[in-house]
């Protein structure tokens, strides 16, 4: 290999230098014609000032005749600029090489090496050629392309660089697998999986195993989610009417909230999930939202406890609860239905990427089936009659197809109808029974047997049953002796 400093010619030949062979002319001169030549050249280079992305330049040549285009590809590392000068210099050079000057030389000239620049004097002219082919025989055969000794130089660029385009890595992304009720009305799982990297660098891969048997893909993630904390702690709150008490501080990272009529959200926007995935979530809706610092948003308006997690309105949220908002980046989990209740593990990372530590999250989790618990029943009360028996009656509430204004009575949404009354006297559980019907009455003397004392005050907790799921959600009341 040979590092030549182009364009300074090494020597000067004359006519006494060369050699006749045969009937040959002593100097041969071929030109292509301007079709044969390129209109346009693509230059193909490594940009370091954006990441080090593999780009293409081009230079045109305007009074070419034909439109021929050709590419050059490189691994040189420069900027826009420079990349630029050198695909306008390429271009010029194939130009200015058009004419092909073939001679033969005597054996005084054996110093002359391919990539020289040769200077032929001549009673016609000069011409400078550059040697791209040497043939040694009886005679040295010498062939080269034409130059302009005048043209020029190689360029260097203008020594500015635009501003580096930076591609951060966003790291493992945030997983949530949320085990949240049906809120679609499909009696089966409706887990939900939240994503959130920033920068989000495109679509994630979701793929549930173990590091034993293997991660099989699963489904893919195609947008981030709203995904943030709670900033100070939530109270619990009233289910079935507008909480416009209590006020959420919302912590986000990225994206934004939006309020909504109150129209809107009774008919489904603004659904978020609050809580974690140990404890459960309550699902929430909210009519308005307001940025009230950076990346803090208050949060009000609320309808608590909705699709039946009035127990986790009932209990509140501590500082630090997840905040994710549910919408069309917040798809069902890919789940089996058979894979209710076991523990499994999922890796998400950037789809069609291999396996890395350093850009995947790994995550055990257990979807319990929320959505196949019955909600719990409601507007739970005690009447006693002059005797003292105690009837205990409940309405019933369904998970599924229950927002039907014009029905009579909600679907059942169980197998059959079913419930269970535990009296409890403080921790300690007194009586167990189980129901056909939304009412059970307990005589005085049955009453007597089960608790203390006479007049002792007791808890009645009620639950639905379901035939898959067991006890659904409870709701009690204190009744006095």
């Amino acid at each position: 290999m040979r590092f030549v400093r182009r364009g300074l010619p090494r020597l000067a030949i004359g006519v006494a230098d060369l050699v006749a062979e045969g009937e040959q002319p002593l100097v041969t001169l071929r030109r292509a014609q301007e079709t044969e030549l390129p209109a346009e050249l693509a230059f193909g280079f490594i940009d370091g000032a954006s990441d080090y992305r593999d780009r293409v330049v081009a230079s045109r040549r305007l009074e070419a005749a034909g439109d021929r285009q050709t590419a050059l590809s490189t691994g040189i590392v420069t900027d826009d600029a420079l990349a630029v000068a050198l695909a306008d210099h390429r271009l010029q050079e194939i130009w200015d090489g058009r004419e092909t000057v073939s001679l033969a030389l005597t054996d005084r000239r054996l110093a002359l090496e391919p990539a020289d620049t040769v200077t032929l004097i001549r009673p016609e002219g000069r011409i400078s050629f550059r040697v791209t082919k040497i043939e040694d025989g009886l005679a040295r055969r010498i062939e080269g392309k034409s130059i302009d000794p005048y043209g020029s130089g190689v360029p260097t660029g203008g020594g500015t660089v635009g501003t580096p385009e930076w591609s951060p890595d966003p790291g493992p992304p945030d997983v949530a697998v949320l085990d949240l009720p049906s809120l679609s009305g499909v009696d089966a799982p409706a887990a939900r999986i939240a994503l959130f990297a920033d920068p989000w660098p495109g679509p994630f891969g979701v793929a549930i195993g173990s590091a034993s048997s293997g991660y099989q893909l699963r489904q893919s993630i195609p947008q981030r989610a709203v995904m943030g904390t709670i900033a100070a702690a939530i109270p619990p709150g009233p289910v079935g009417r507008w909480d416009r008490a209590t006020f959420l501080e919302v912590s986000l990272p990225a994206e934004t909230l939006s309020g909504e009529p109150a129209e809107a959200v009774l008919n489904g926007r603004n659904i978020v999930a609050i809580g974690h995935a140990a404890d459960g979530f309550e699902v929430i809706q909210f009519r308005d939202a307001l940025l009230v610092g950076e990346g803090l948003w208050r949060v009000s308006g609320l309808l608590r406890g909705q699709g039946g997690t009035s127990d986790h309105a009932a209990a509140g949220h501590a500082p630090g609860s997840r905040f994710v908002l549910i919408d069309a980046a917040t798809p069902l989990l890919a789940l089996d239905p058979a894979e209710t209740g076991l523990l499994r593990s999922l890796r998400a990372g950037p789809l069609a990427s291999a396996y890395d530590p350093e850009s995947f999250t790994t995550l055990d989790f257990t979807v319990h089936g929320r959505a196949l618990l019955p909600h719990a029943p409601a507007h739970l009360r005690a009447t006693r009659n002059p005797v003292g028996d105690l009837r205990l009656d409940w309405i019933r509430q369904t998970r599924l197809g229950g927002d039907g204004w014009d029905q009579a009575e909600v679907p059942l949404g169980e197998a059959s109808e079913a419930y269970r009354v535990l009296i409890l006297e403080g921790p300690s559980e007194r009586g167990r029974f189980e129901t056909s019907a939304p009412h059970l009455t307990l005589s005085a003397a049955t009453l007597a047997a089960m608790l203390s004392a006479p007049g002792v005050s007791f808890i009645a907790r009620v639950s639905q049953l379901s035939a898959t799921a067991g006890a659904g959600i409870a709701t009690e009341i204190l009744v006095h002796g």
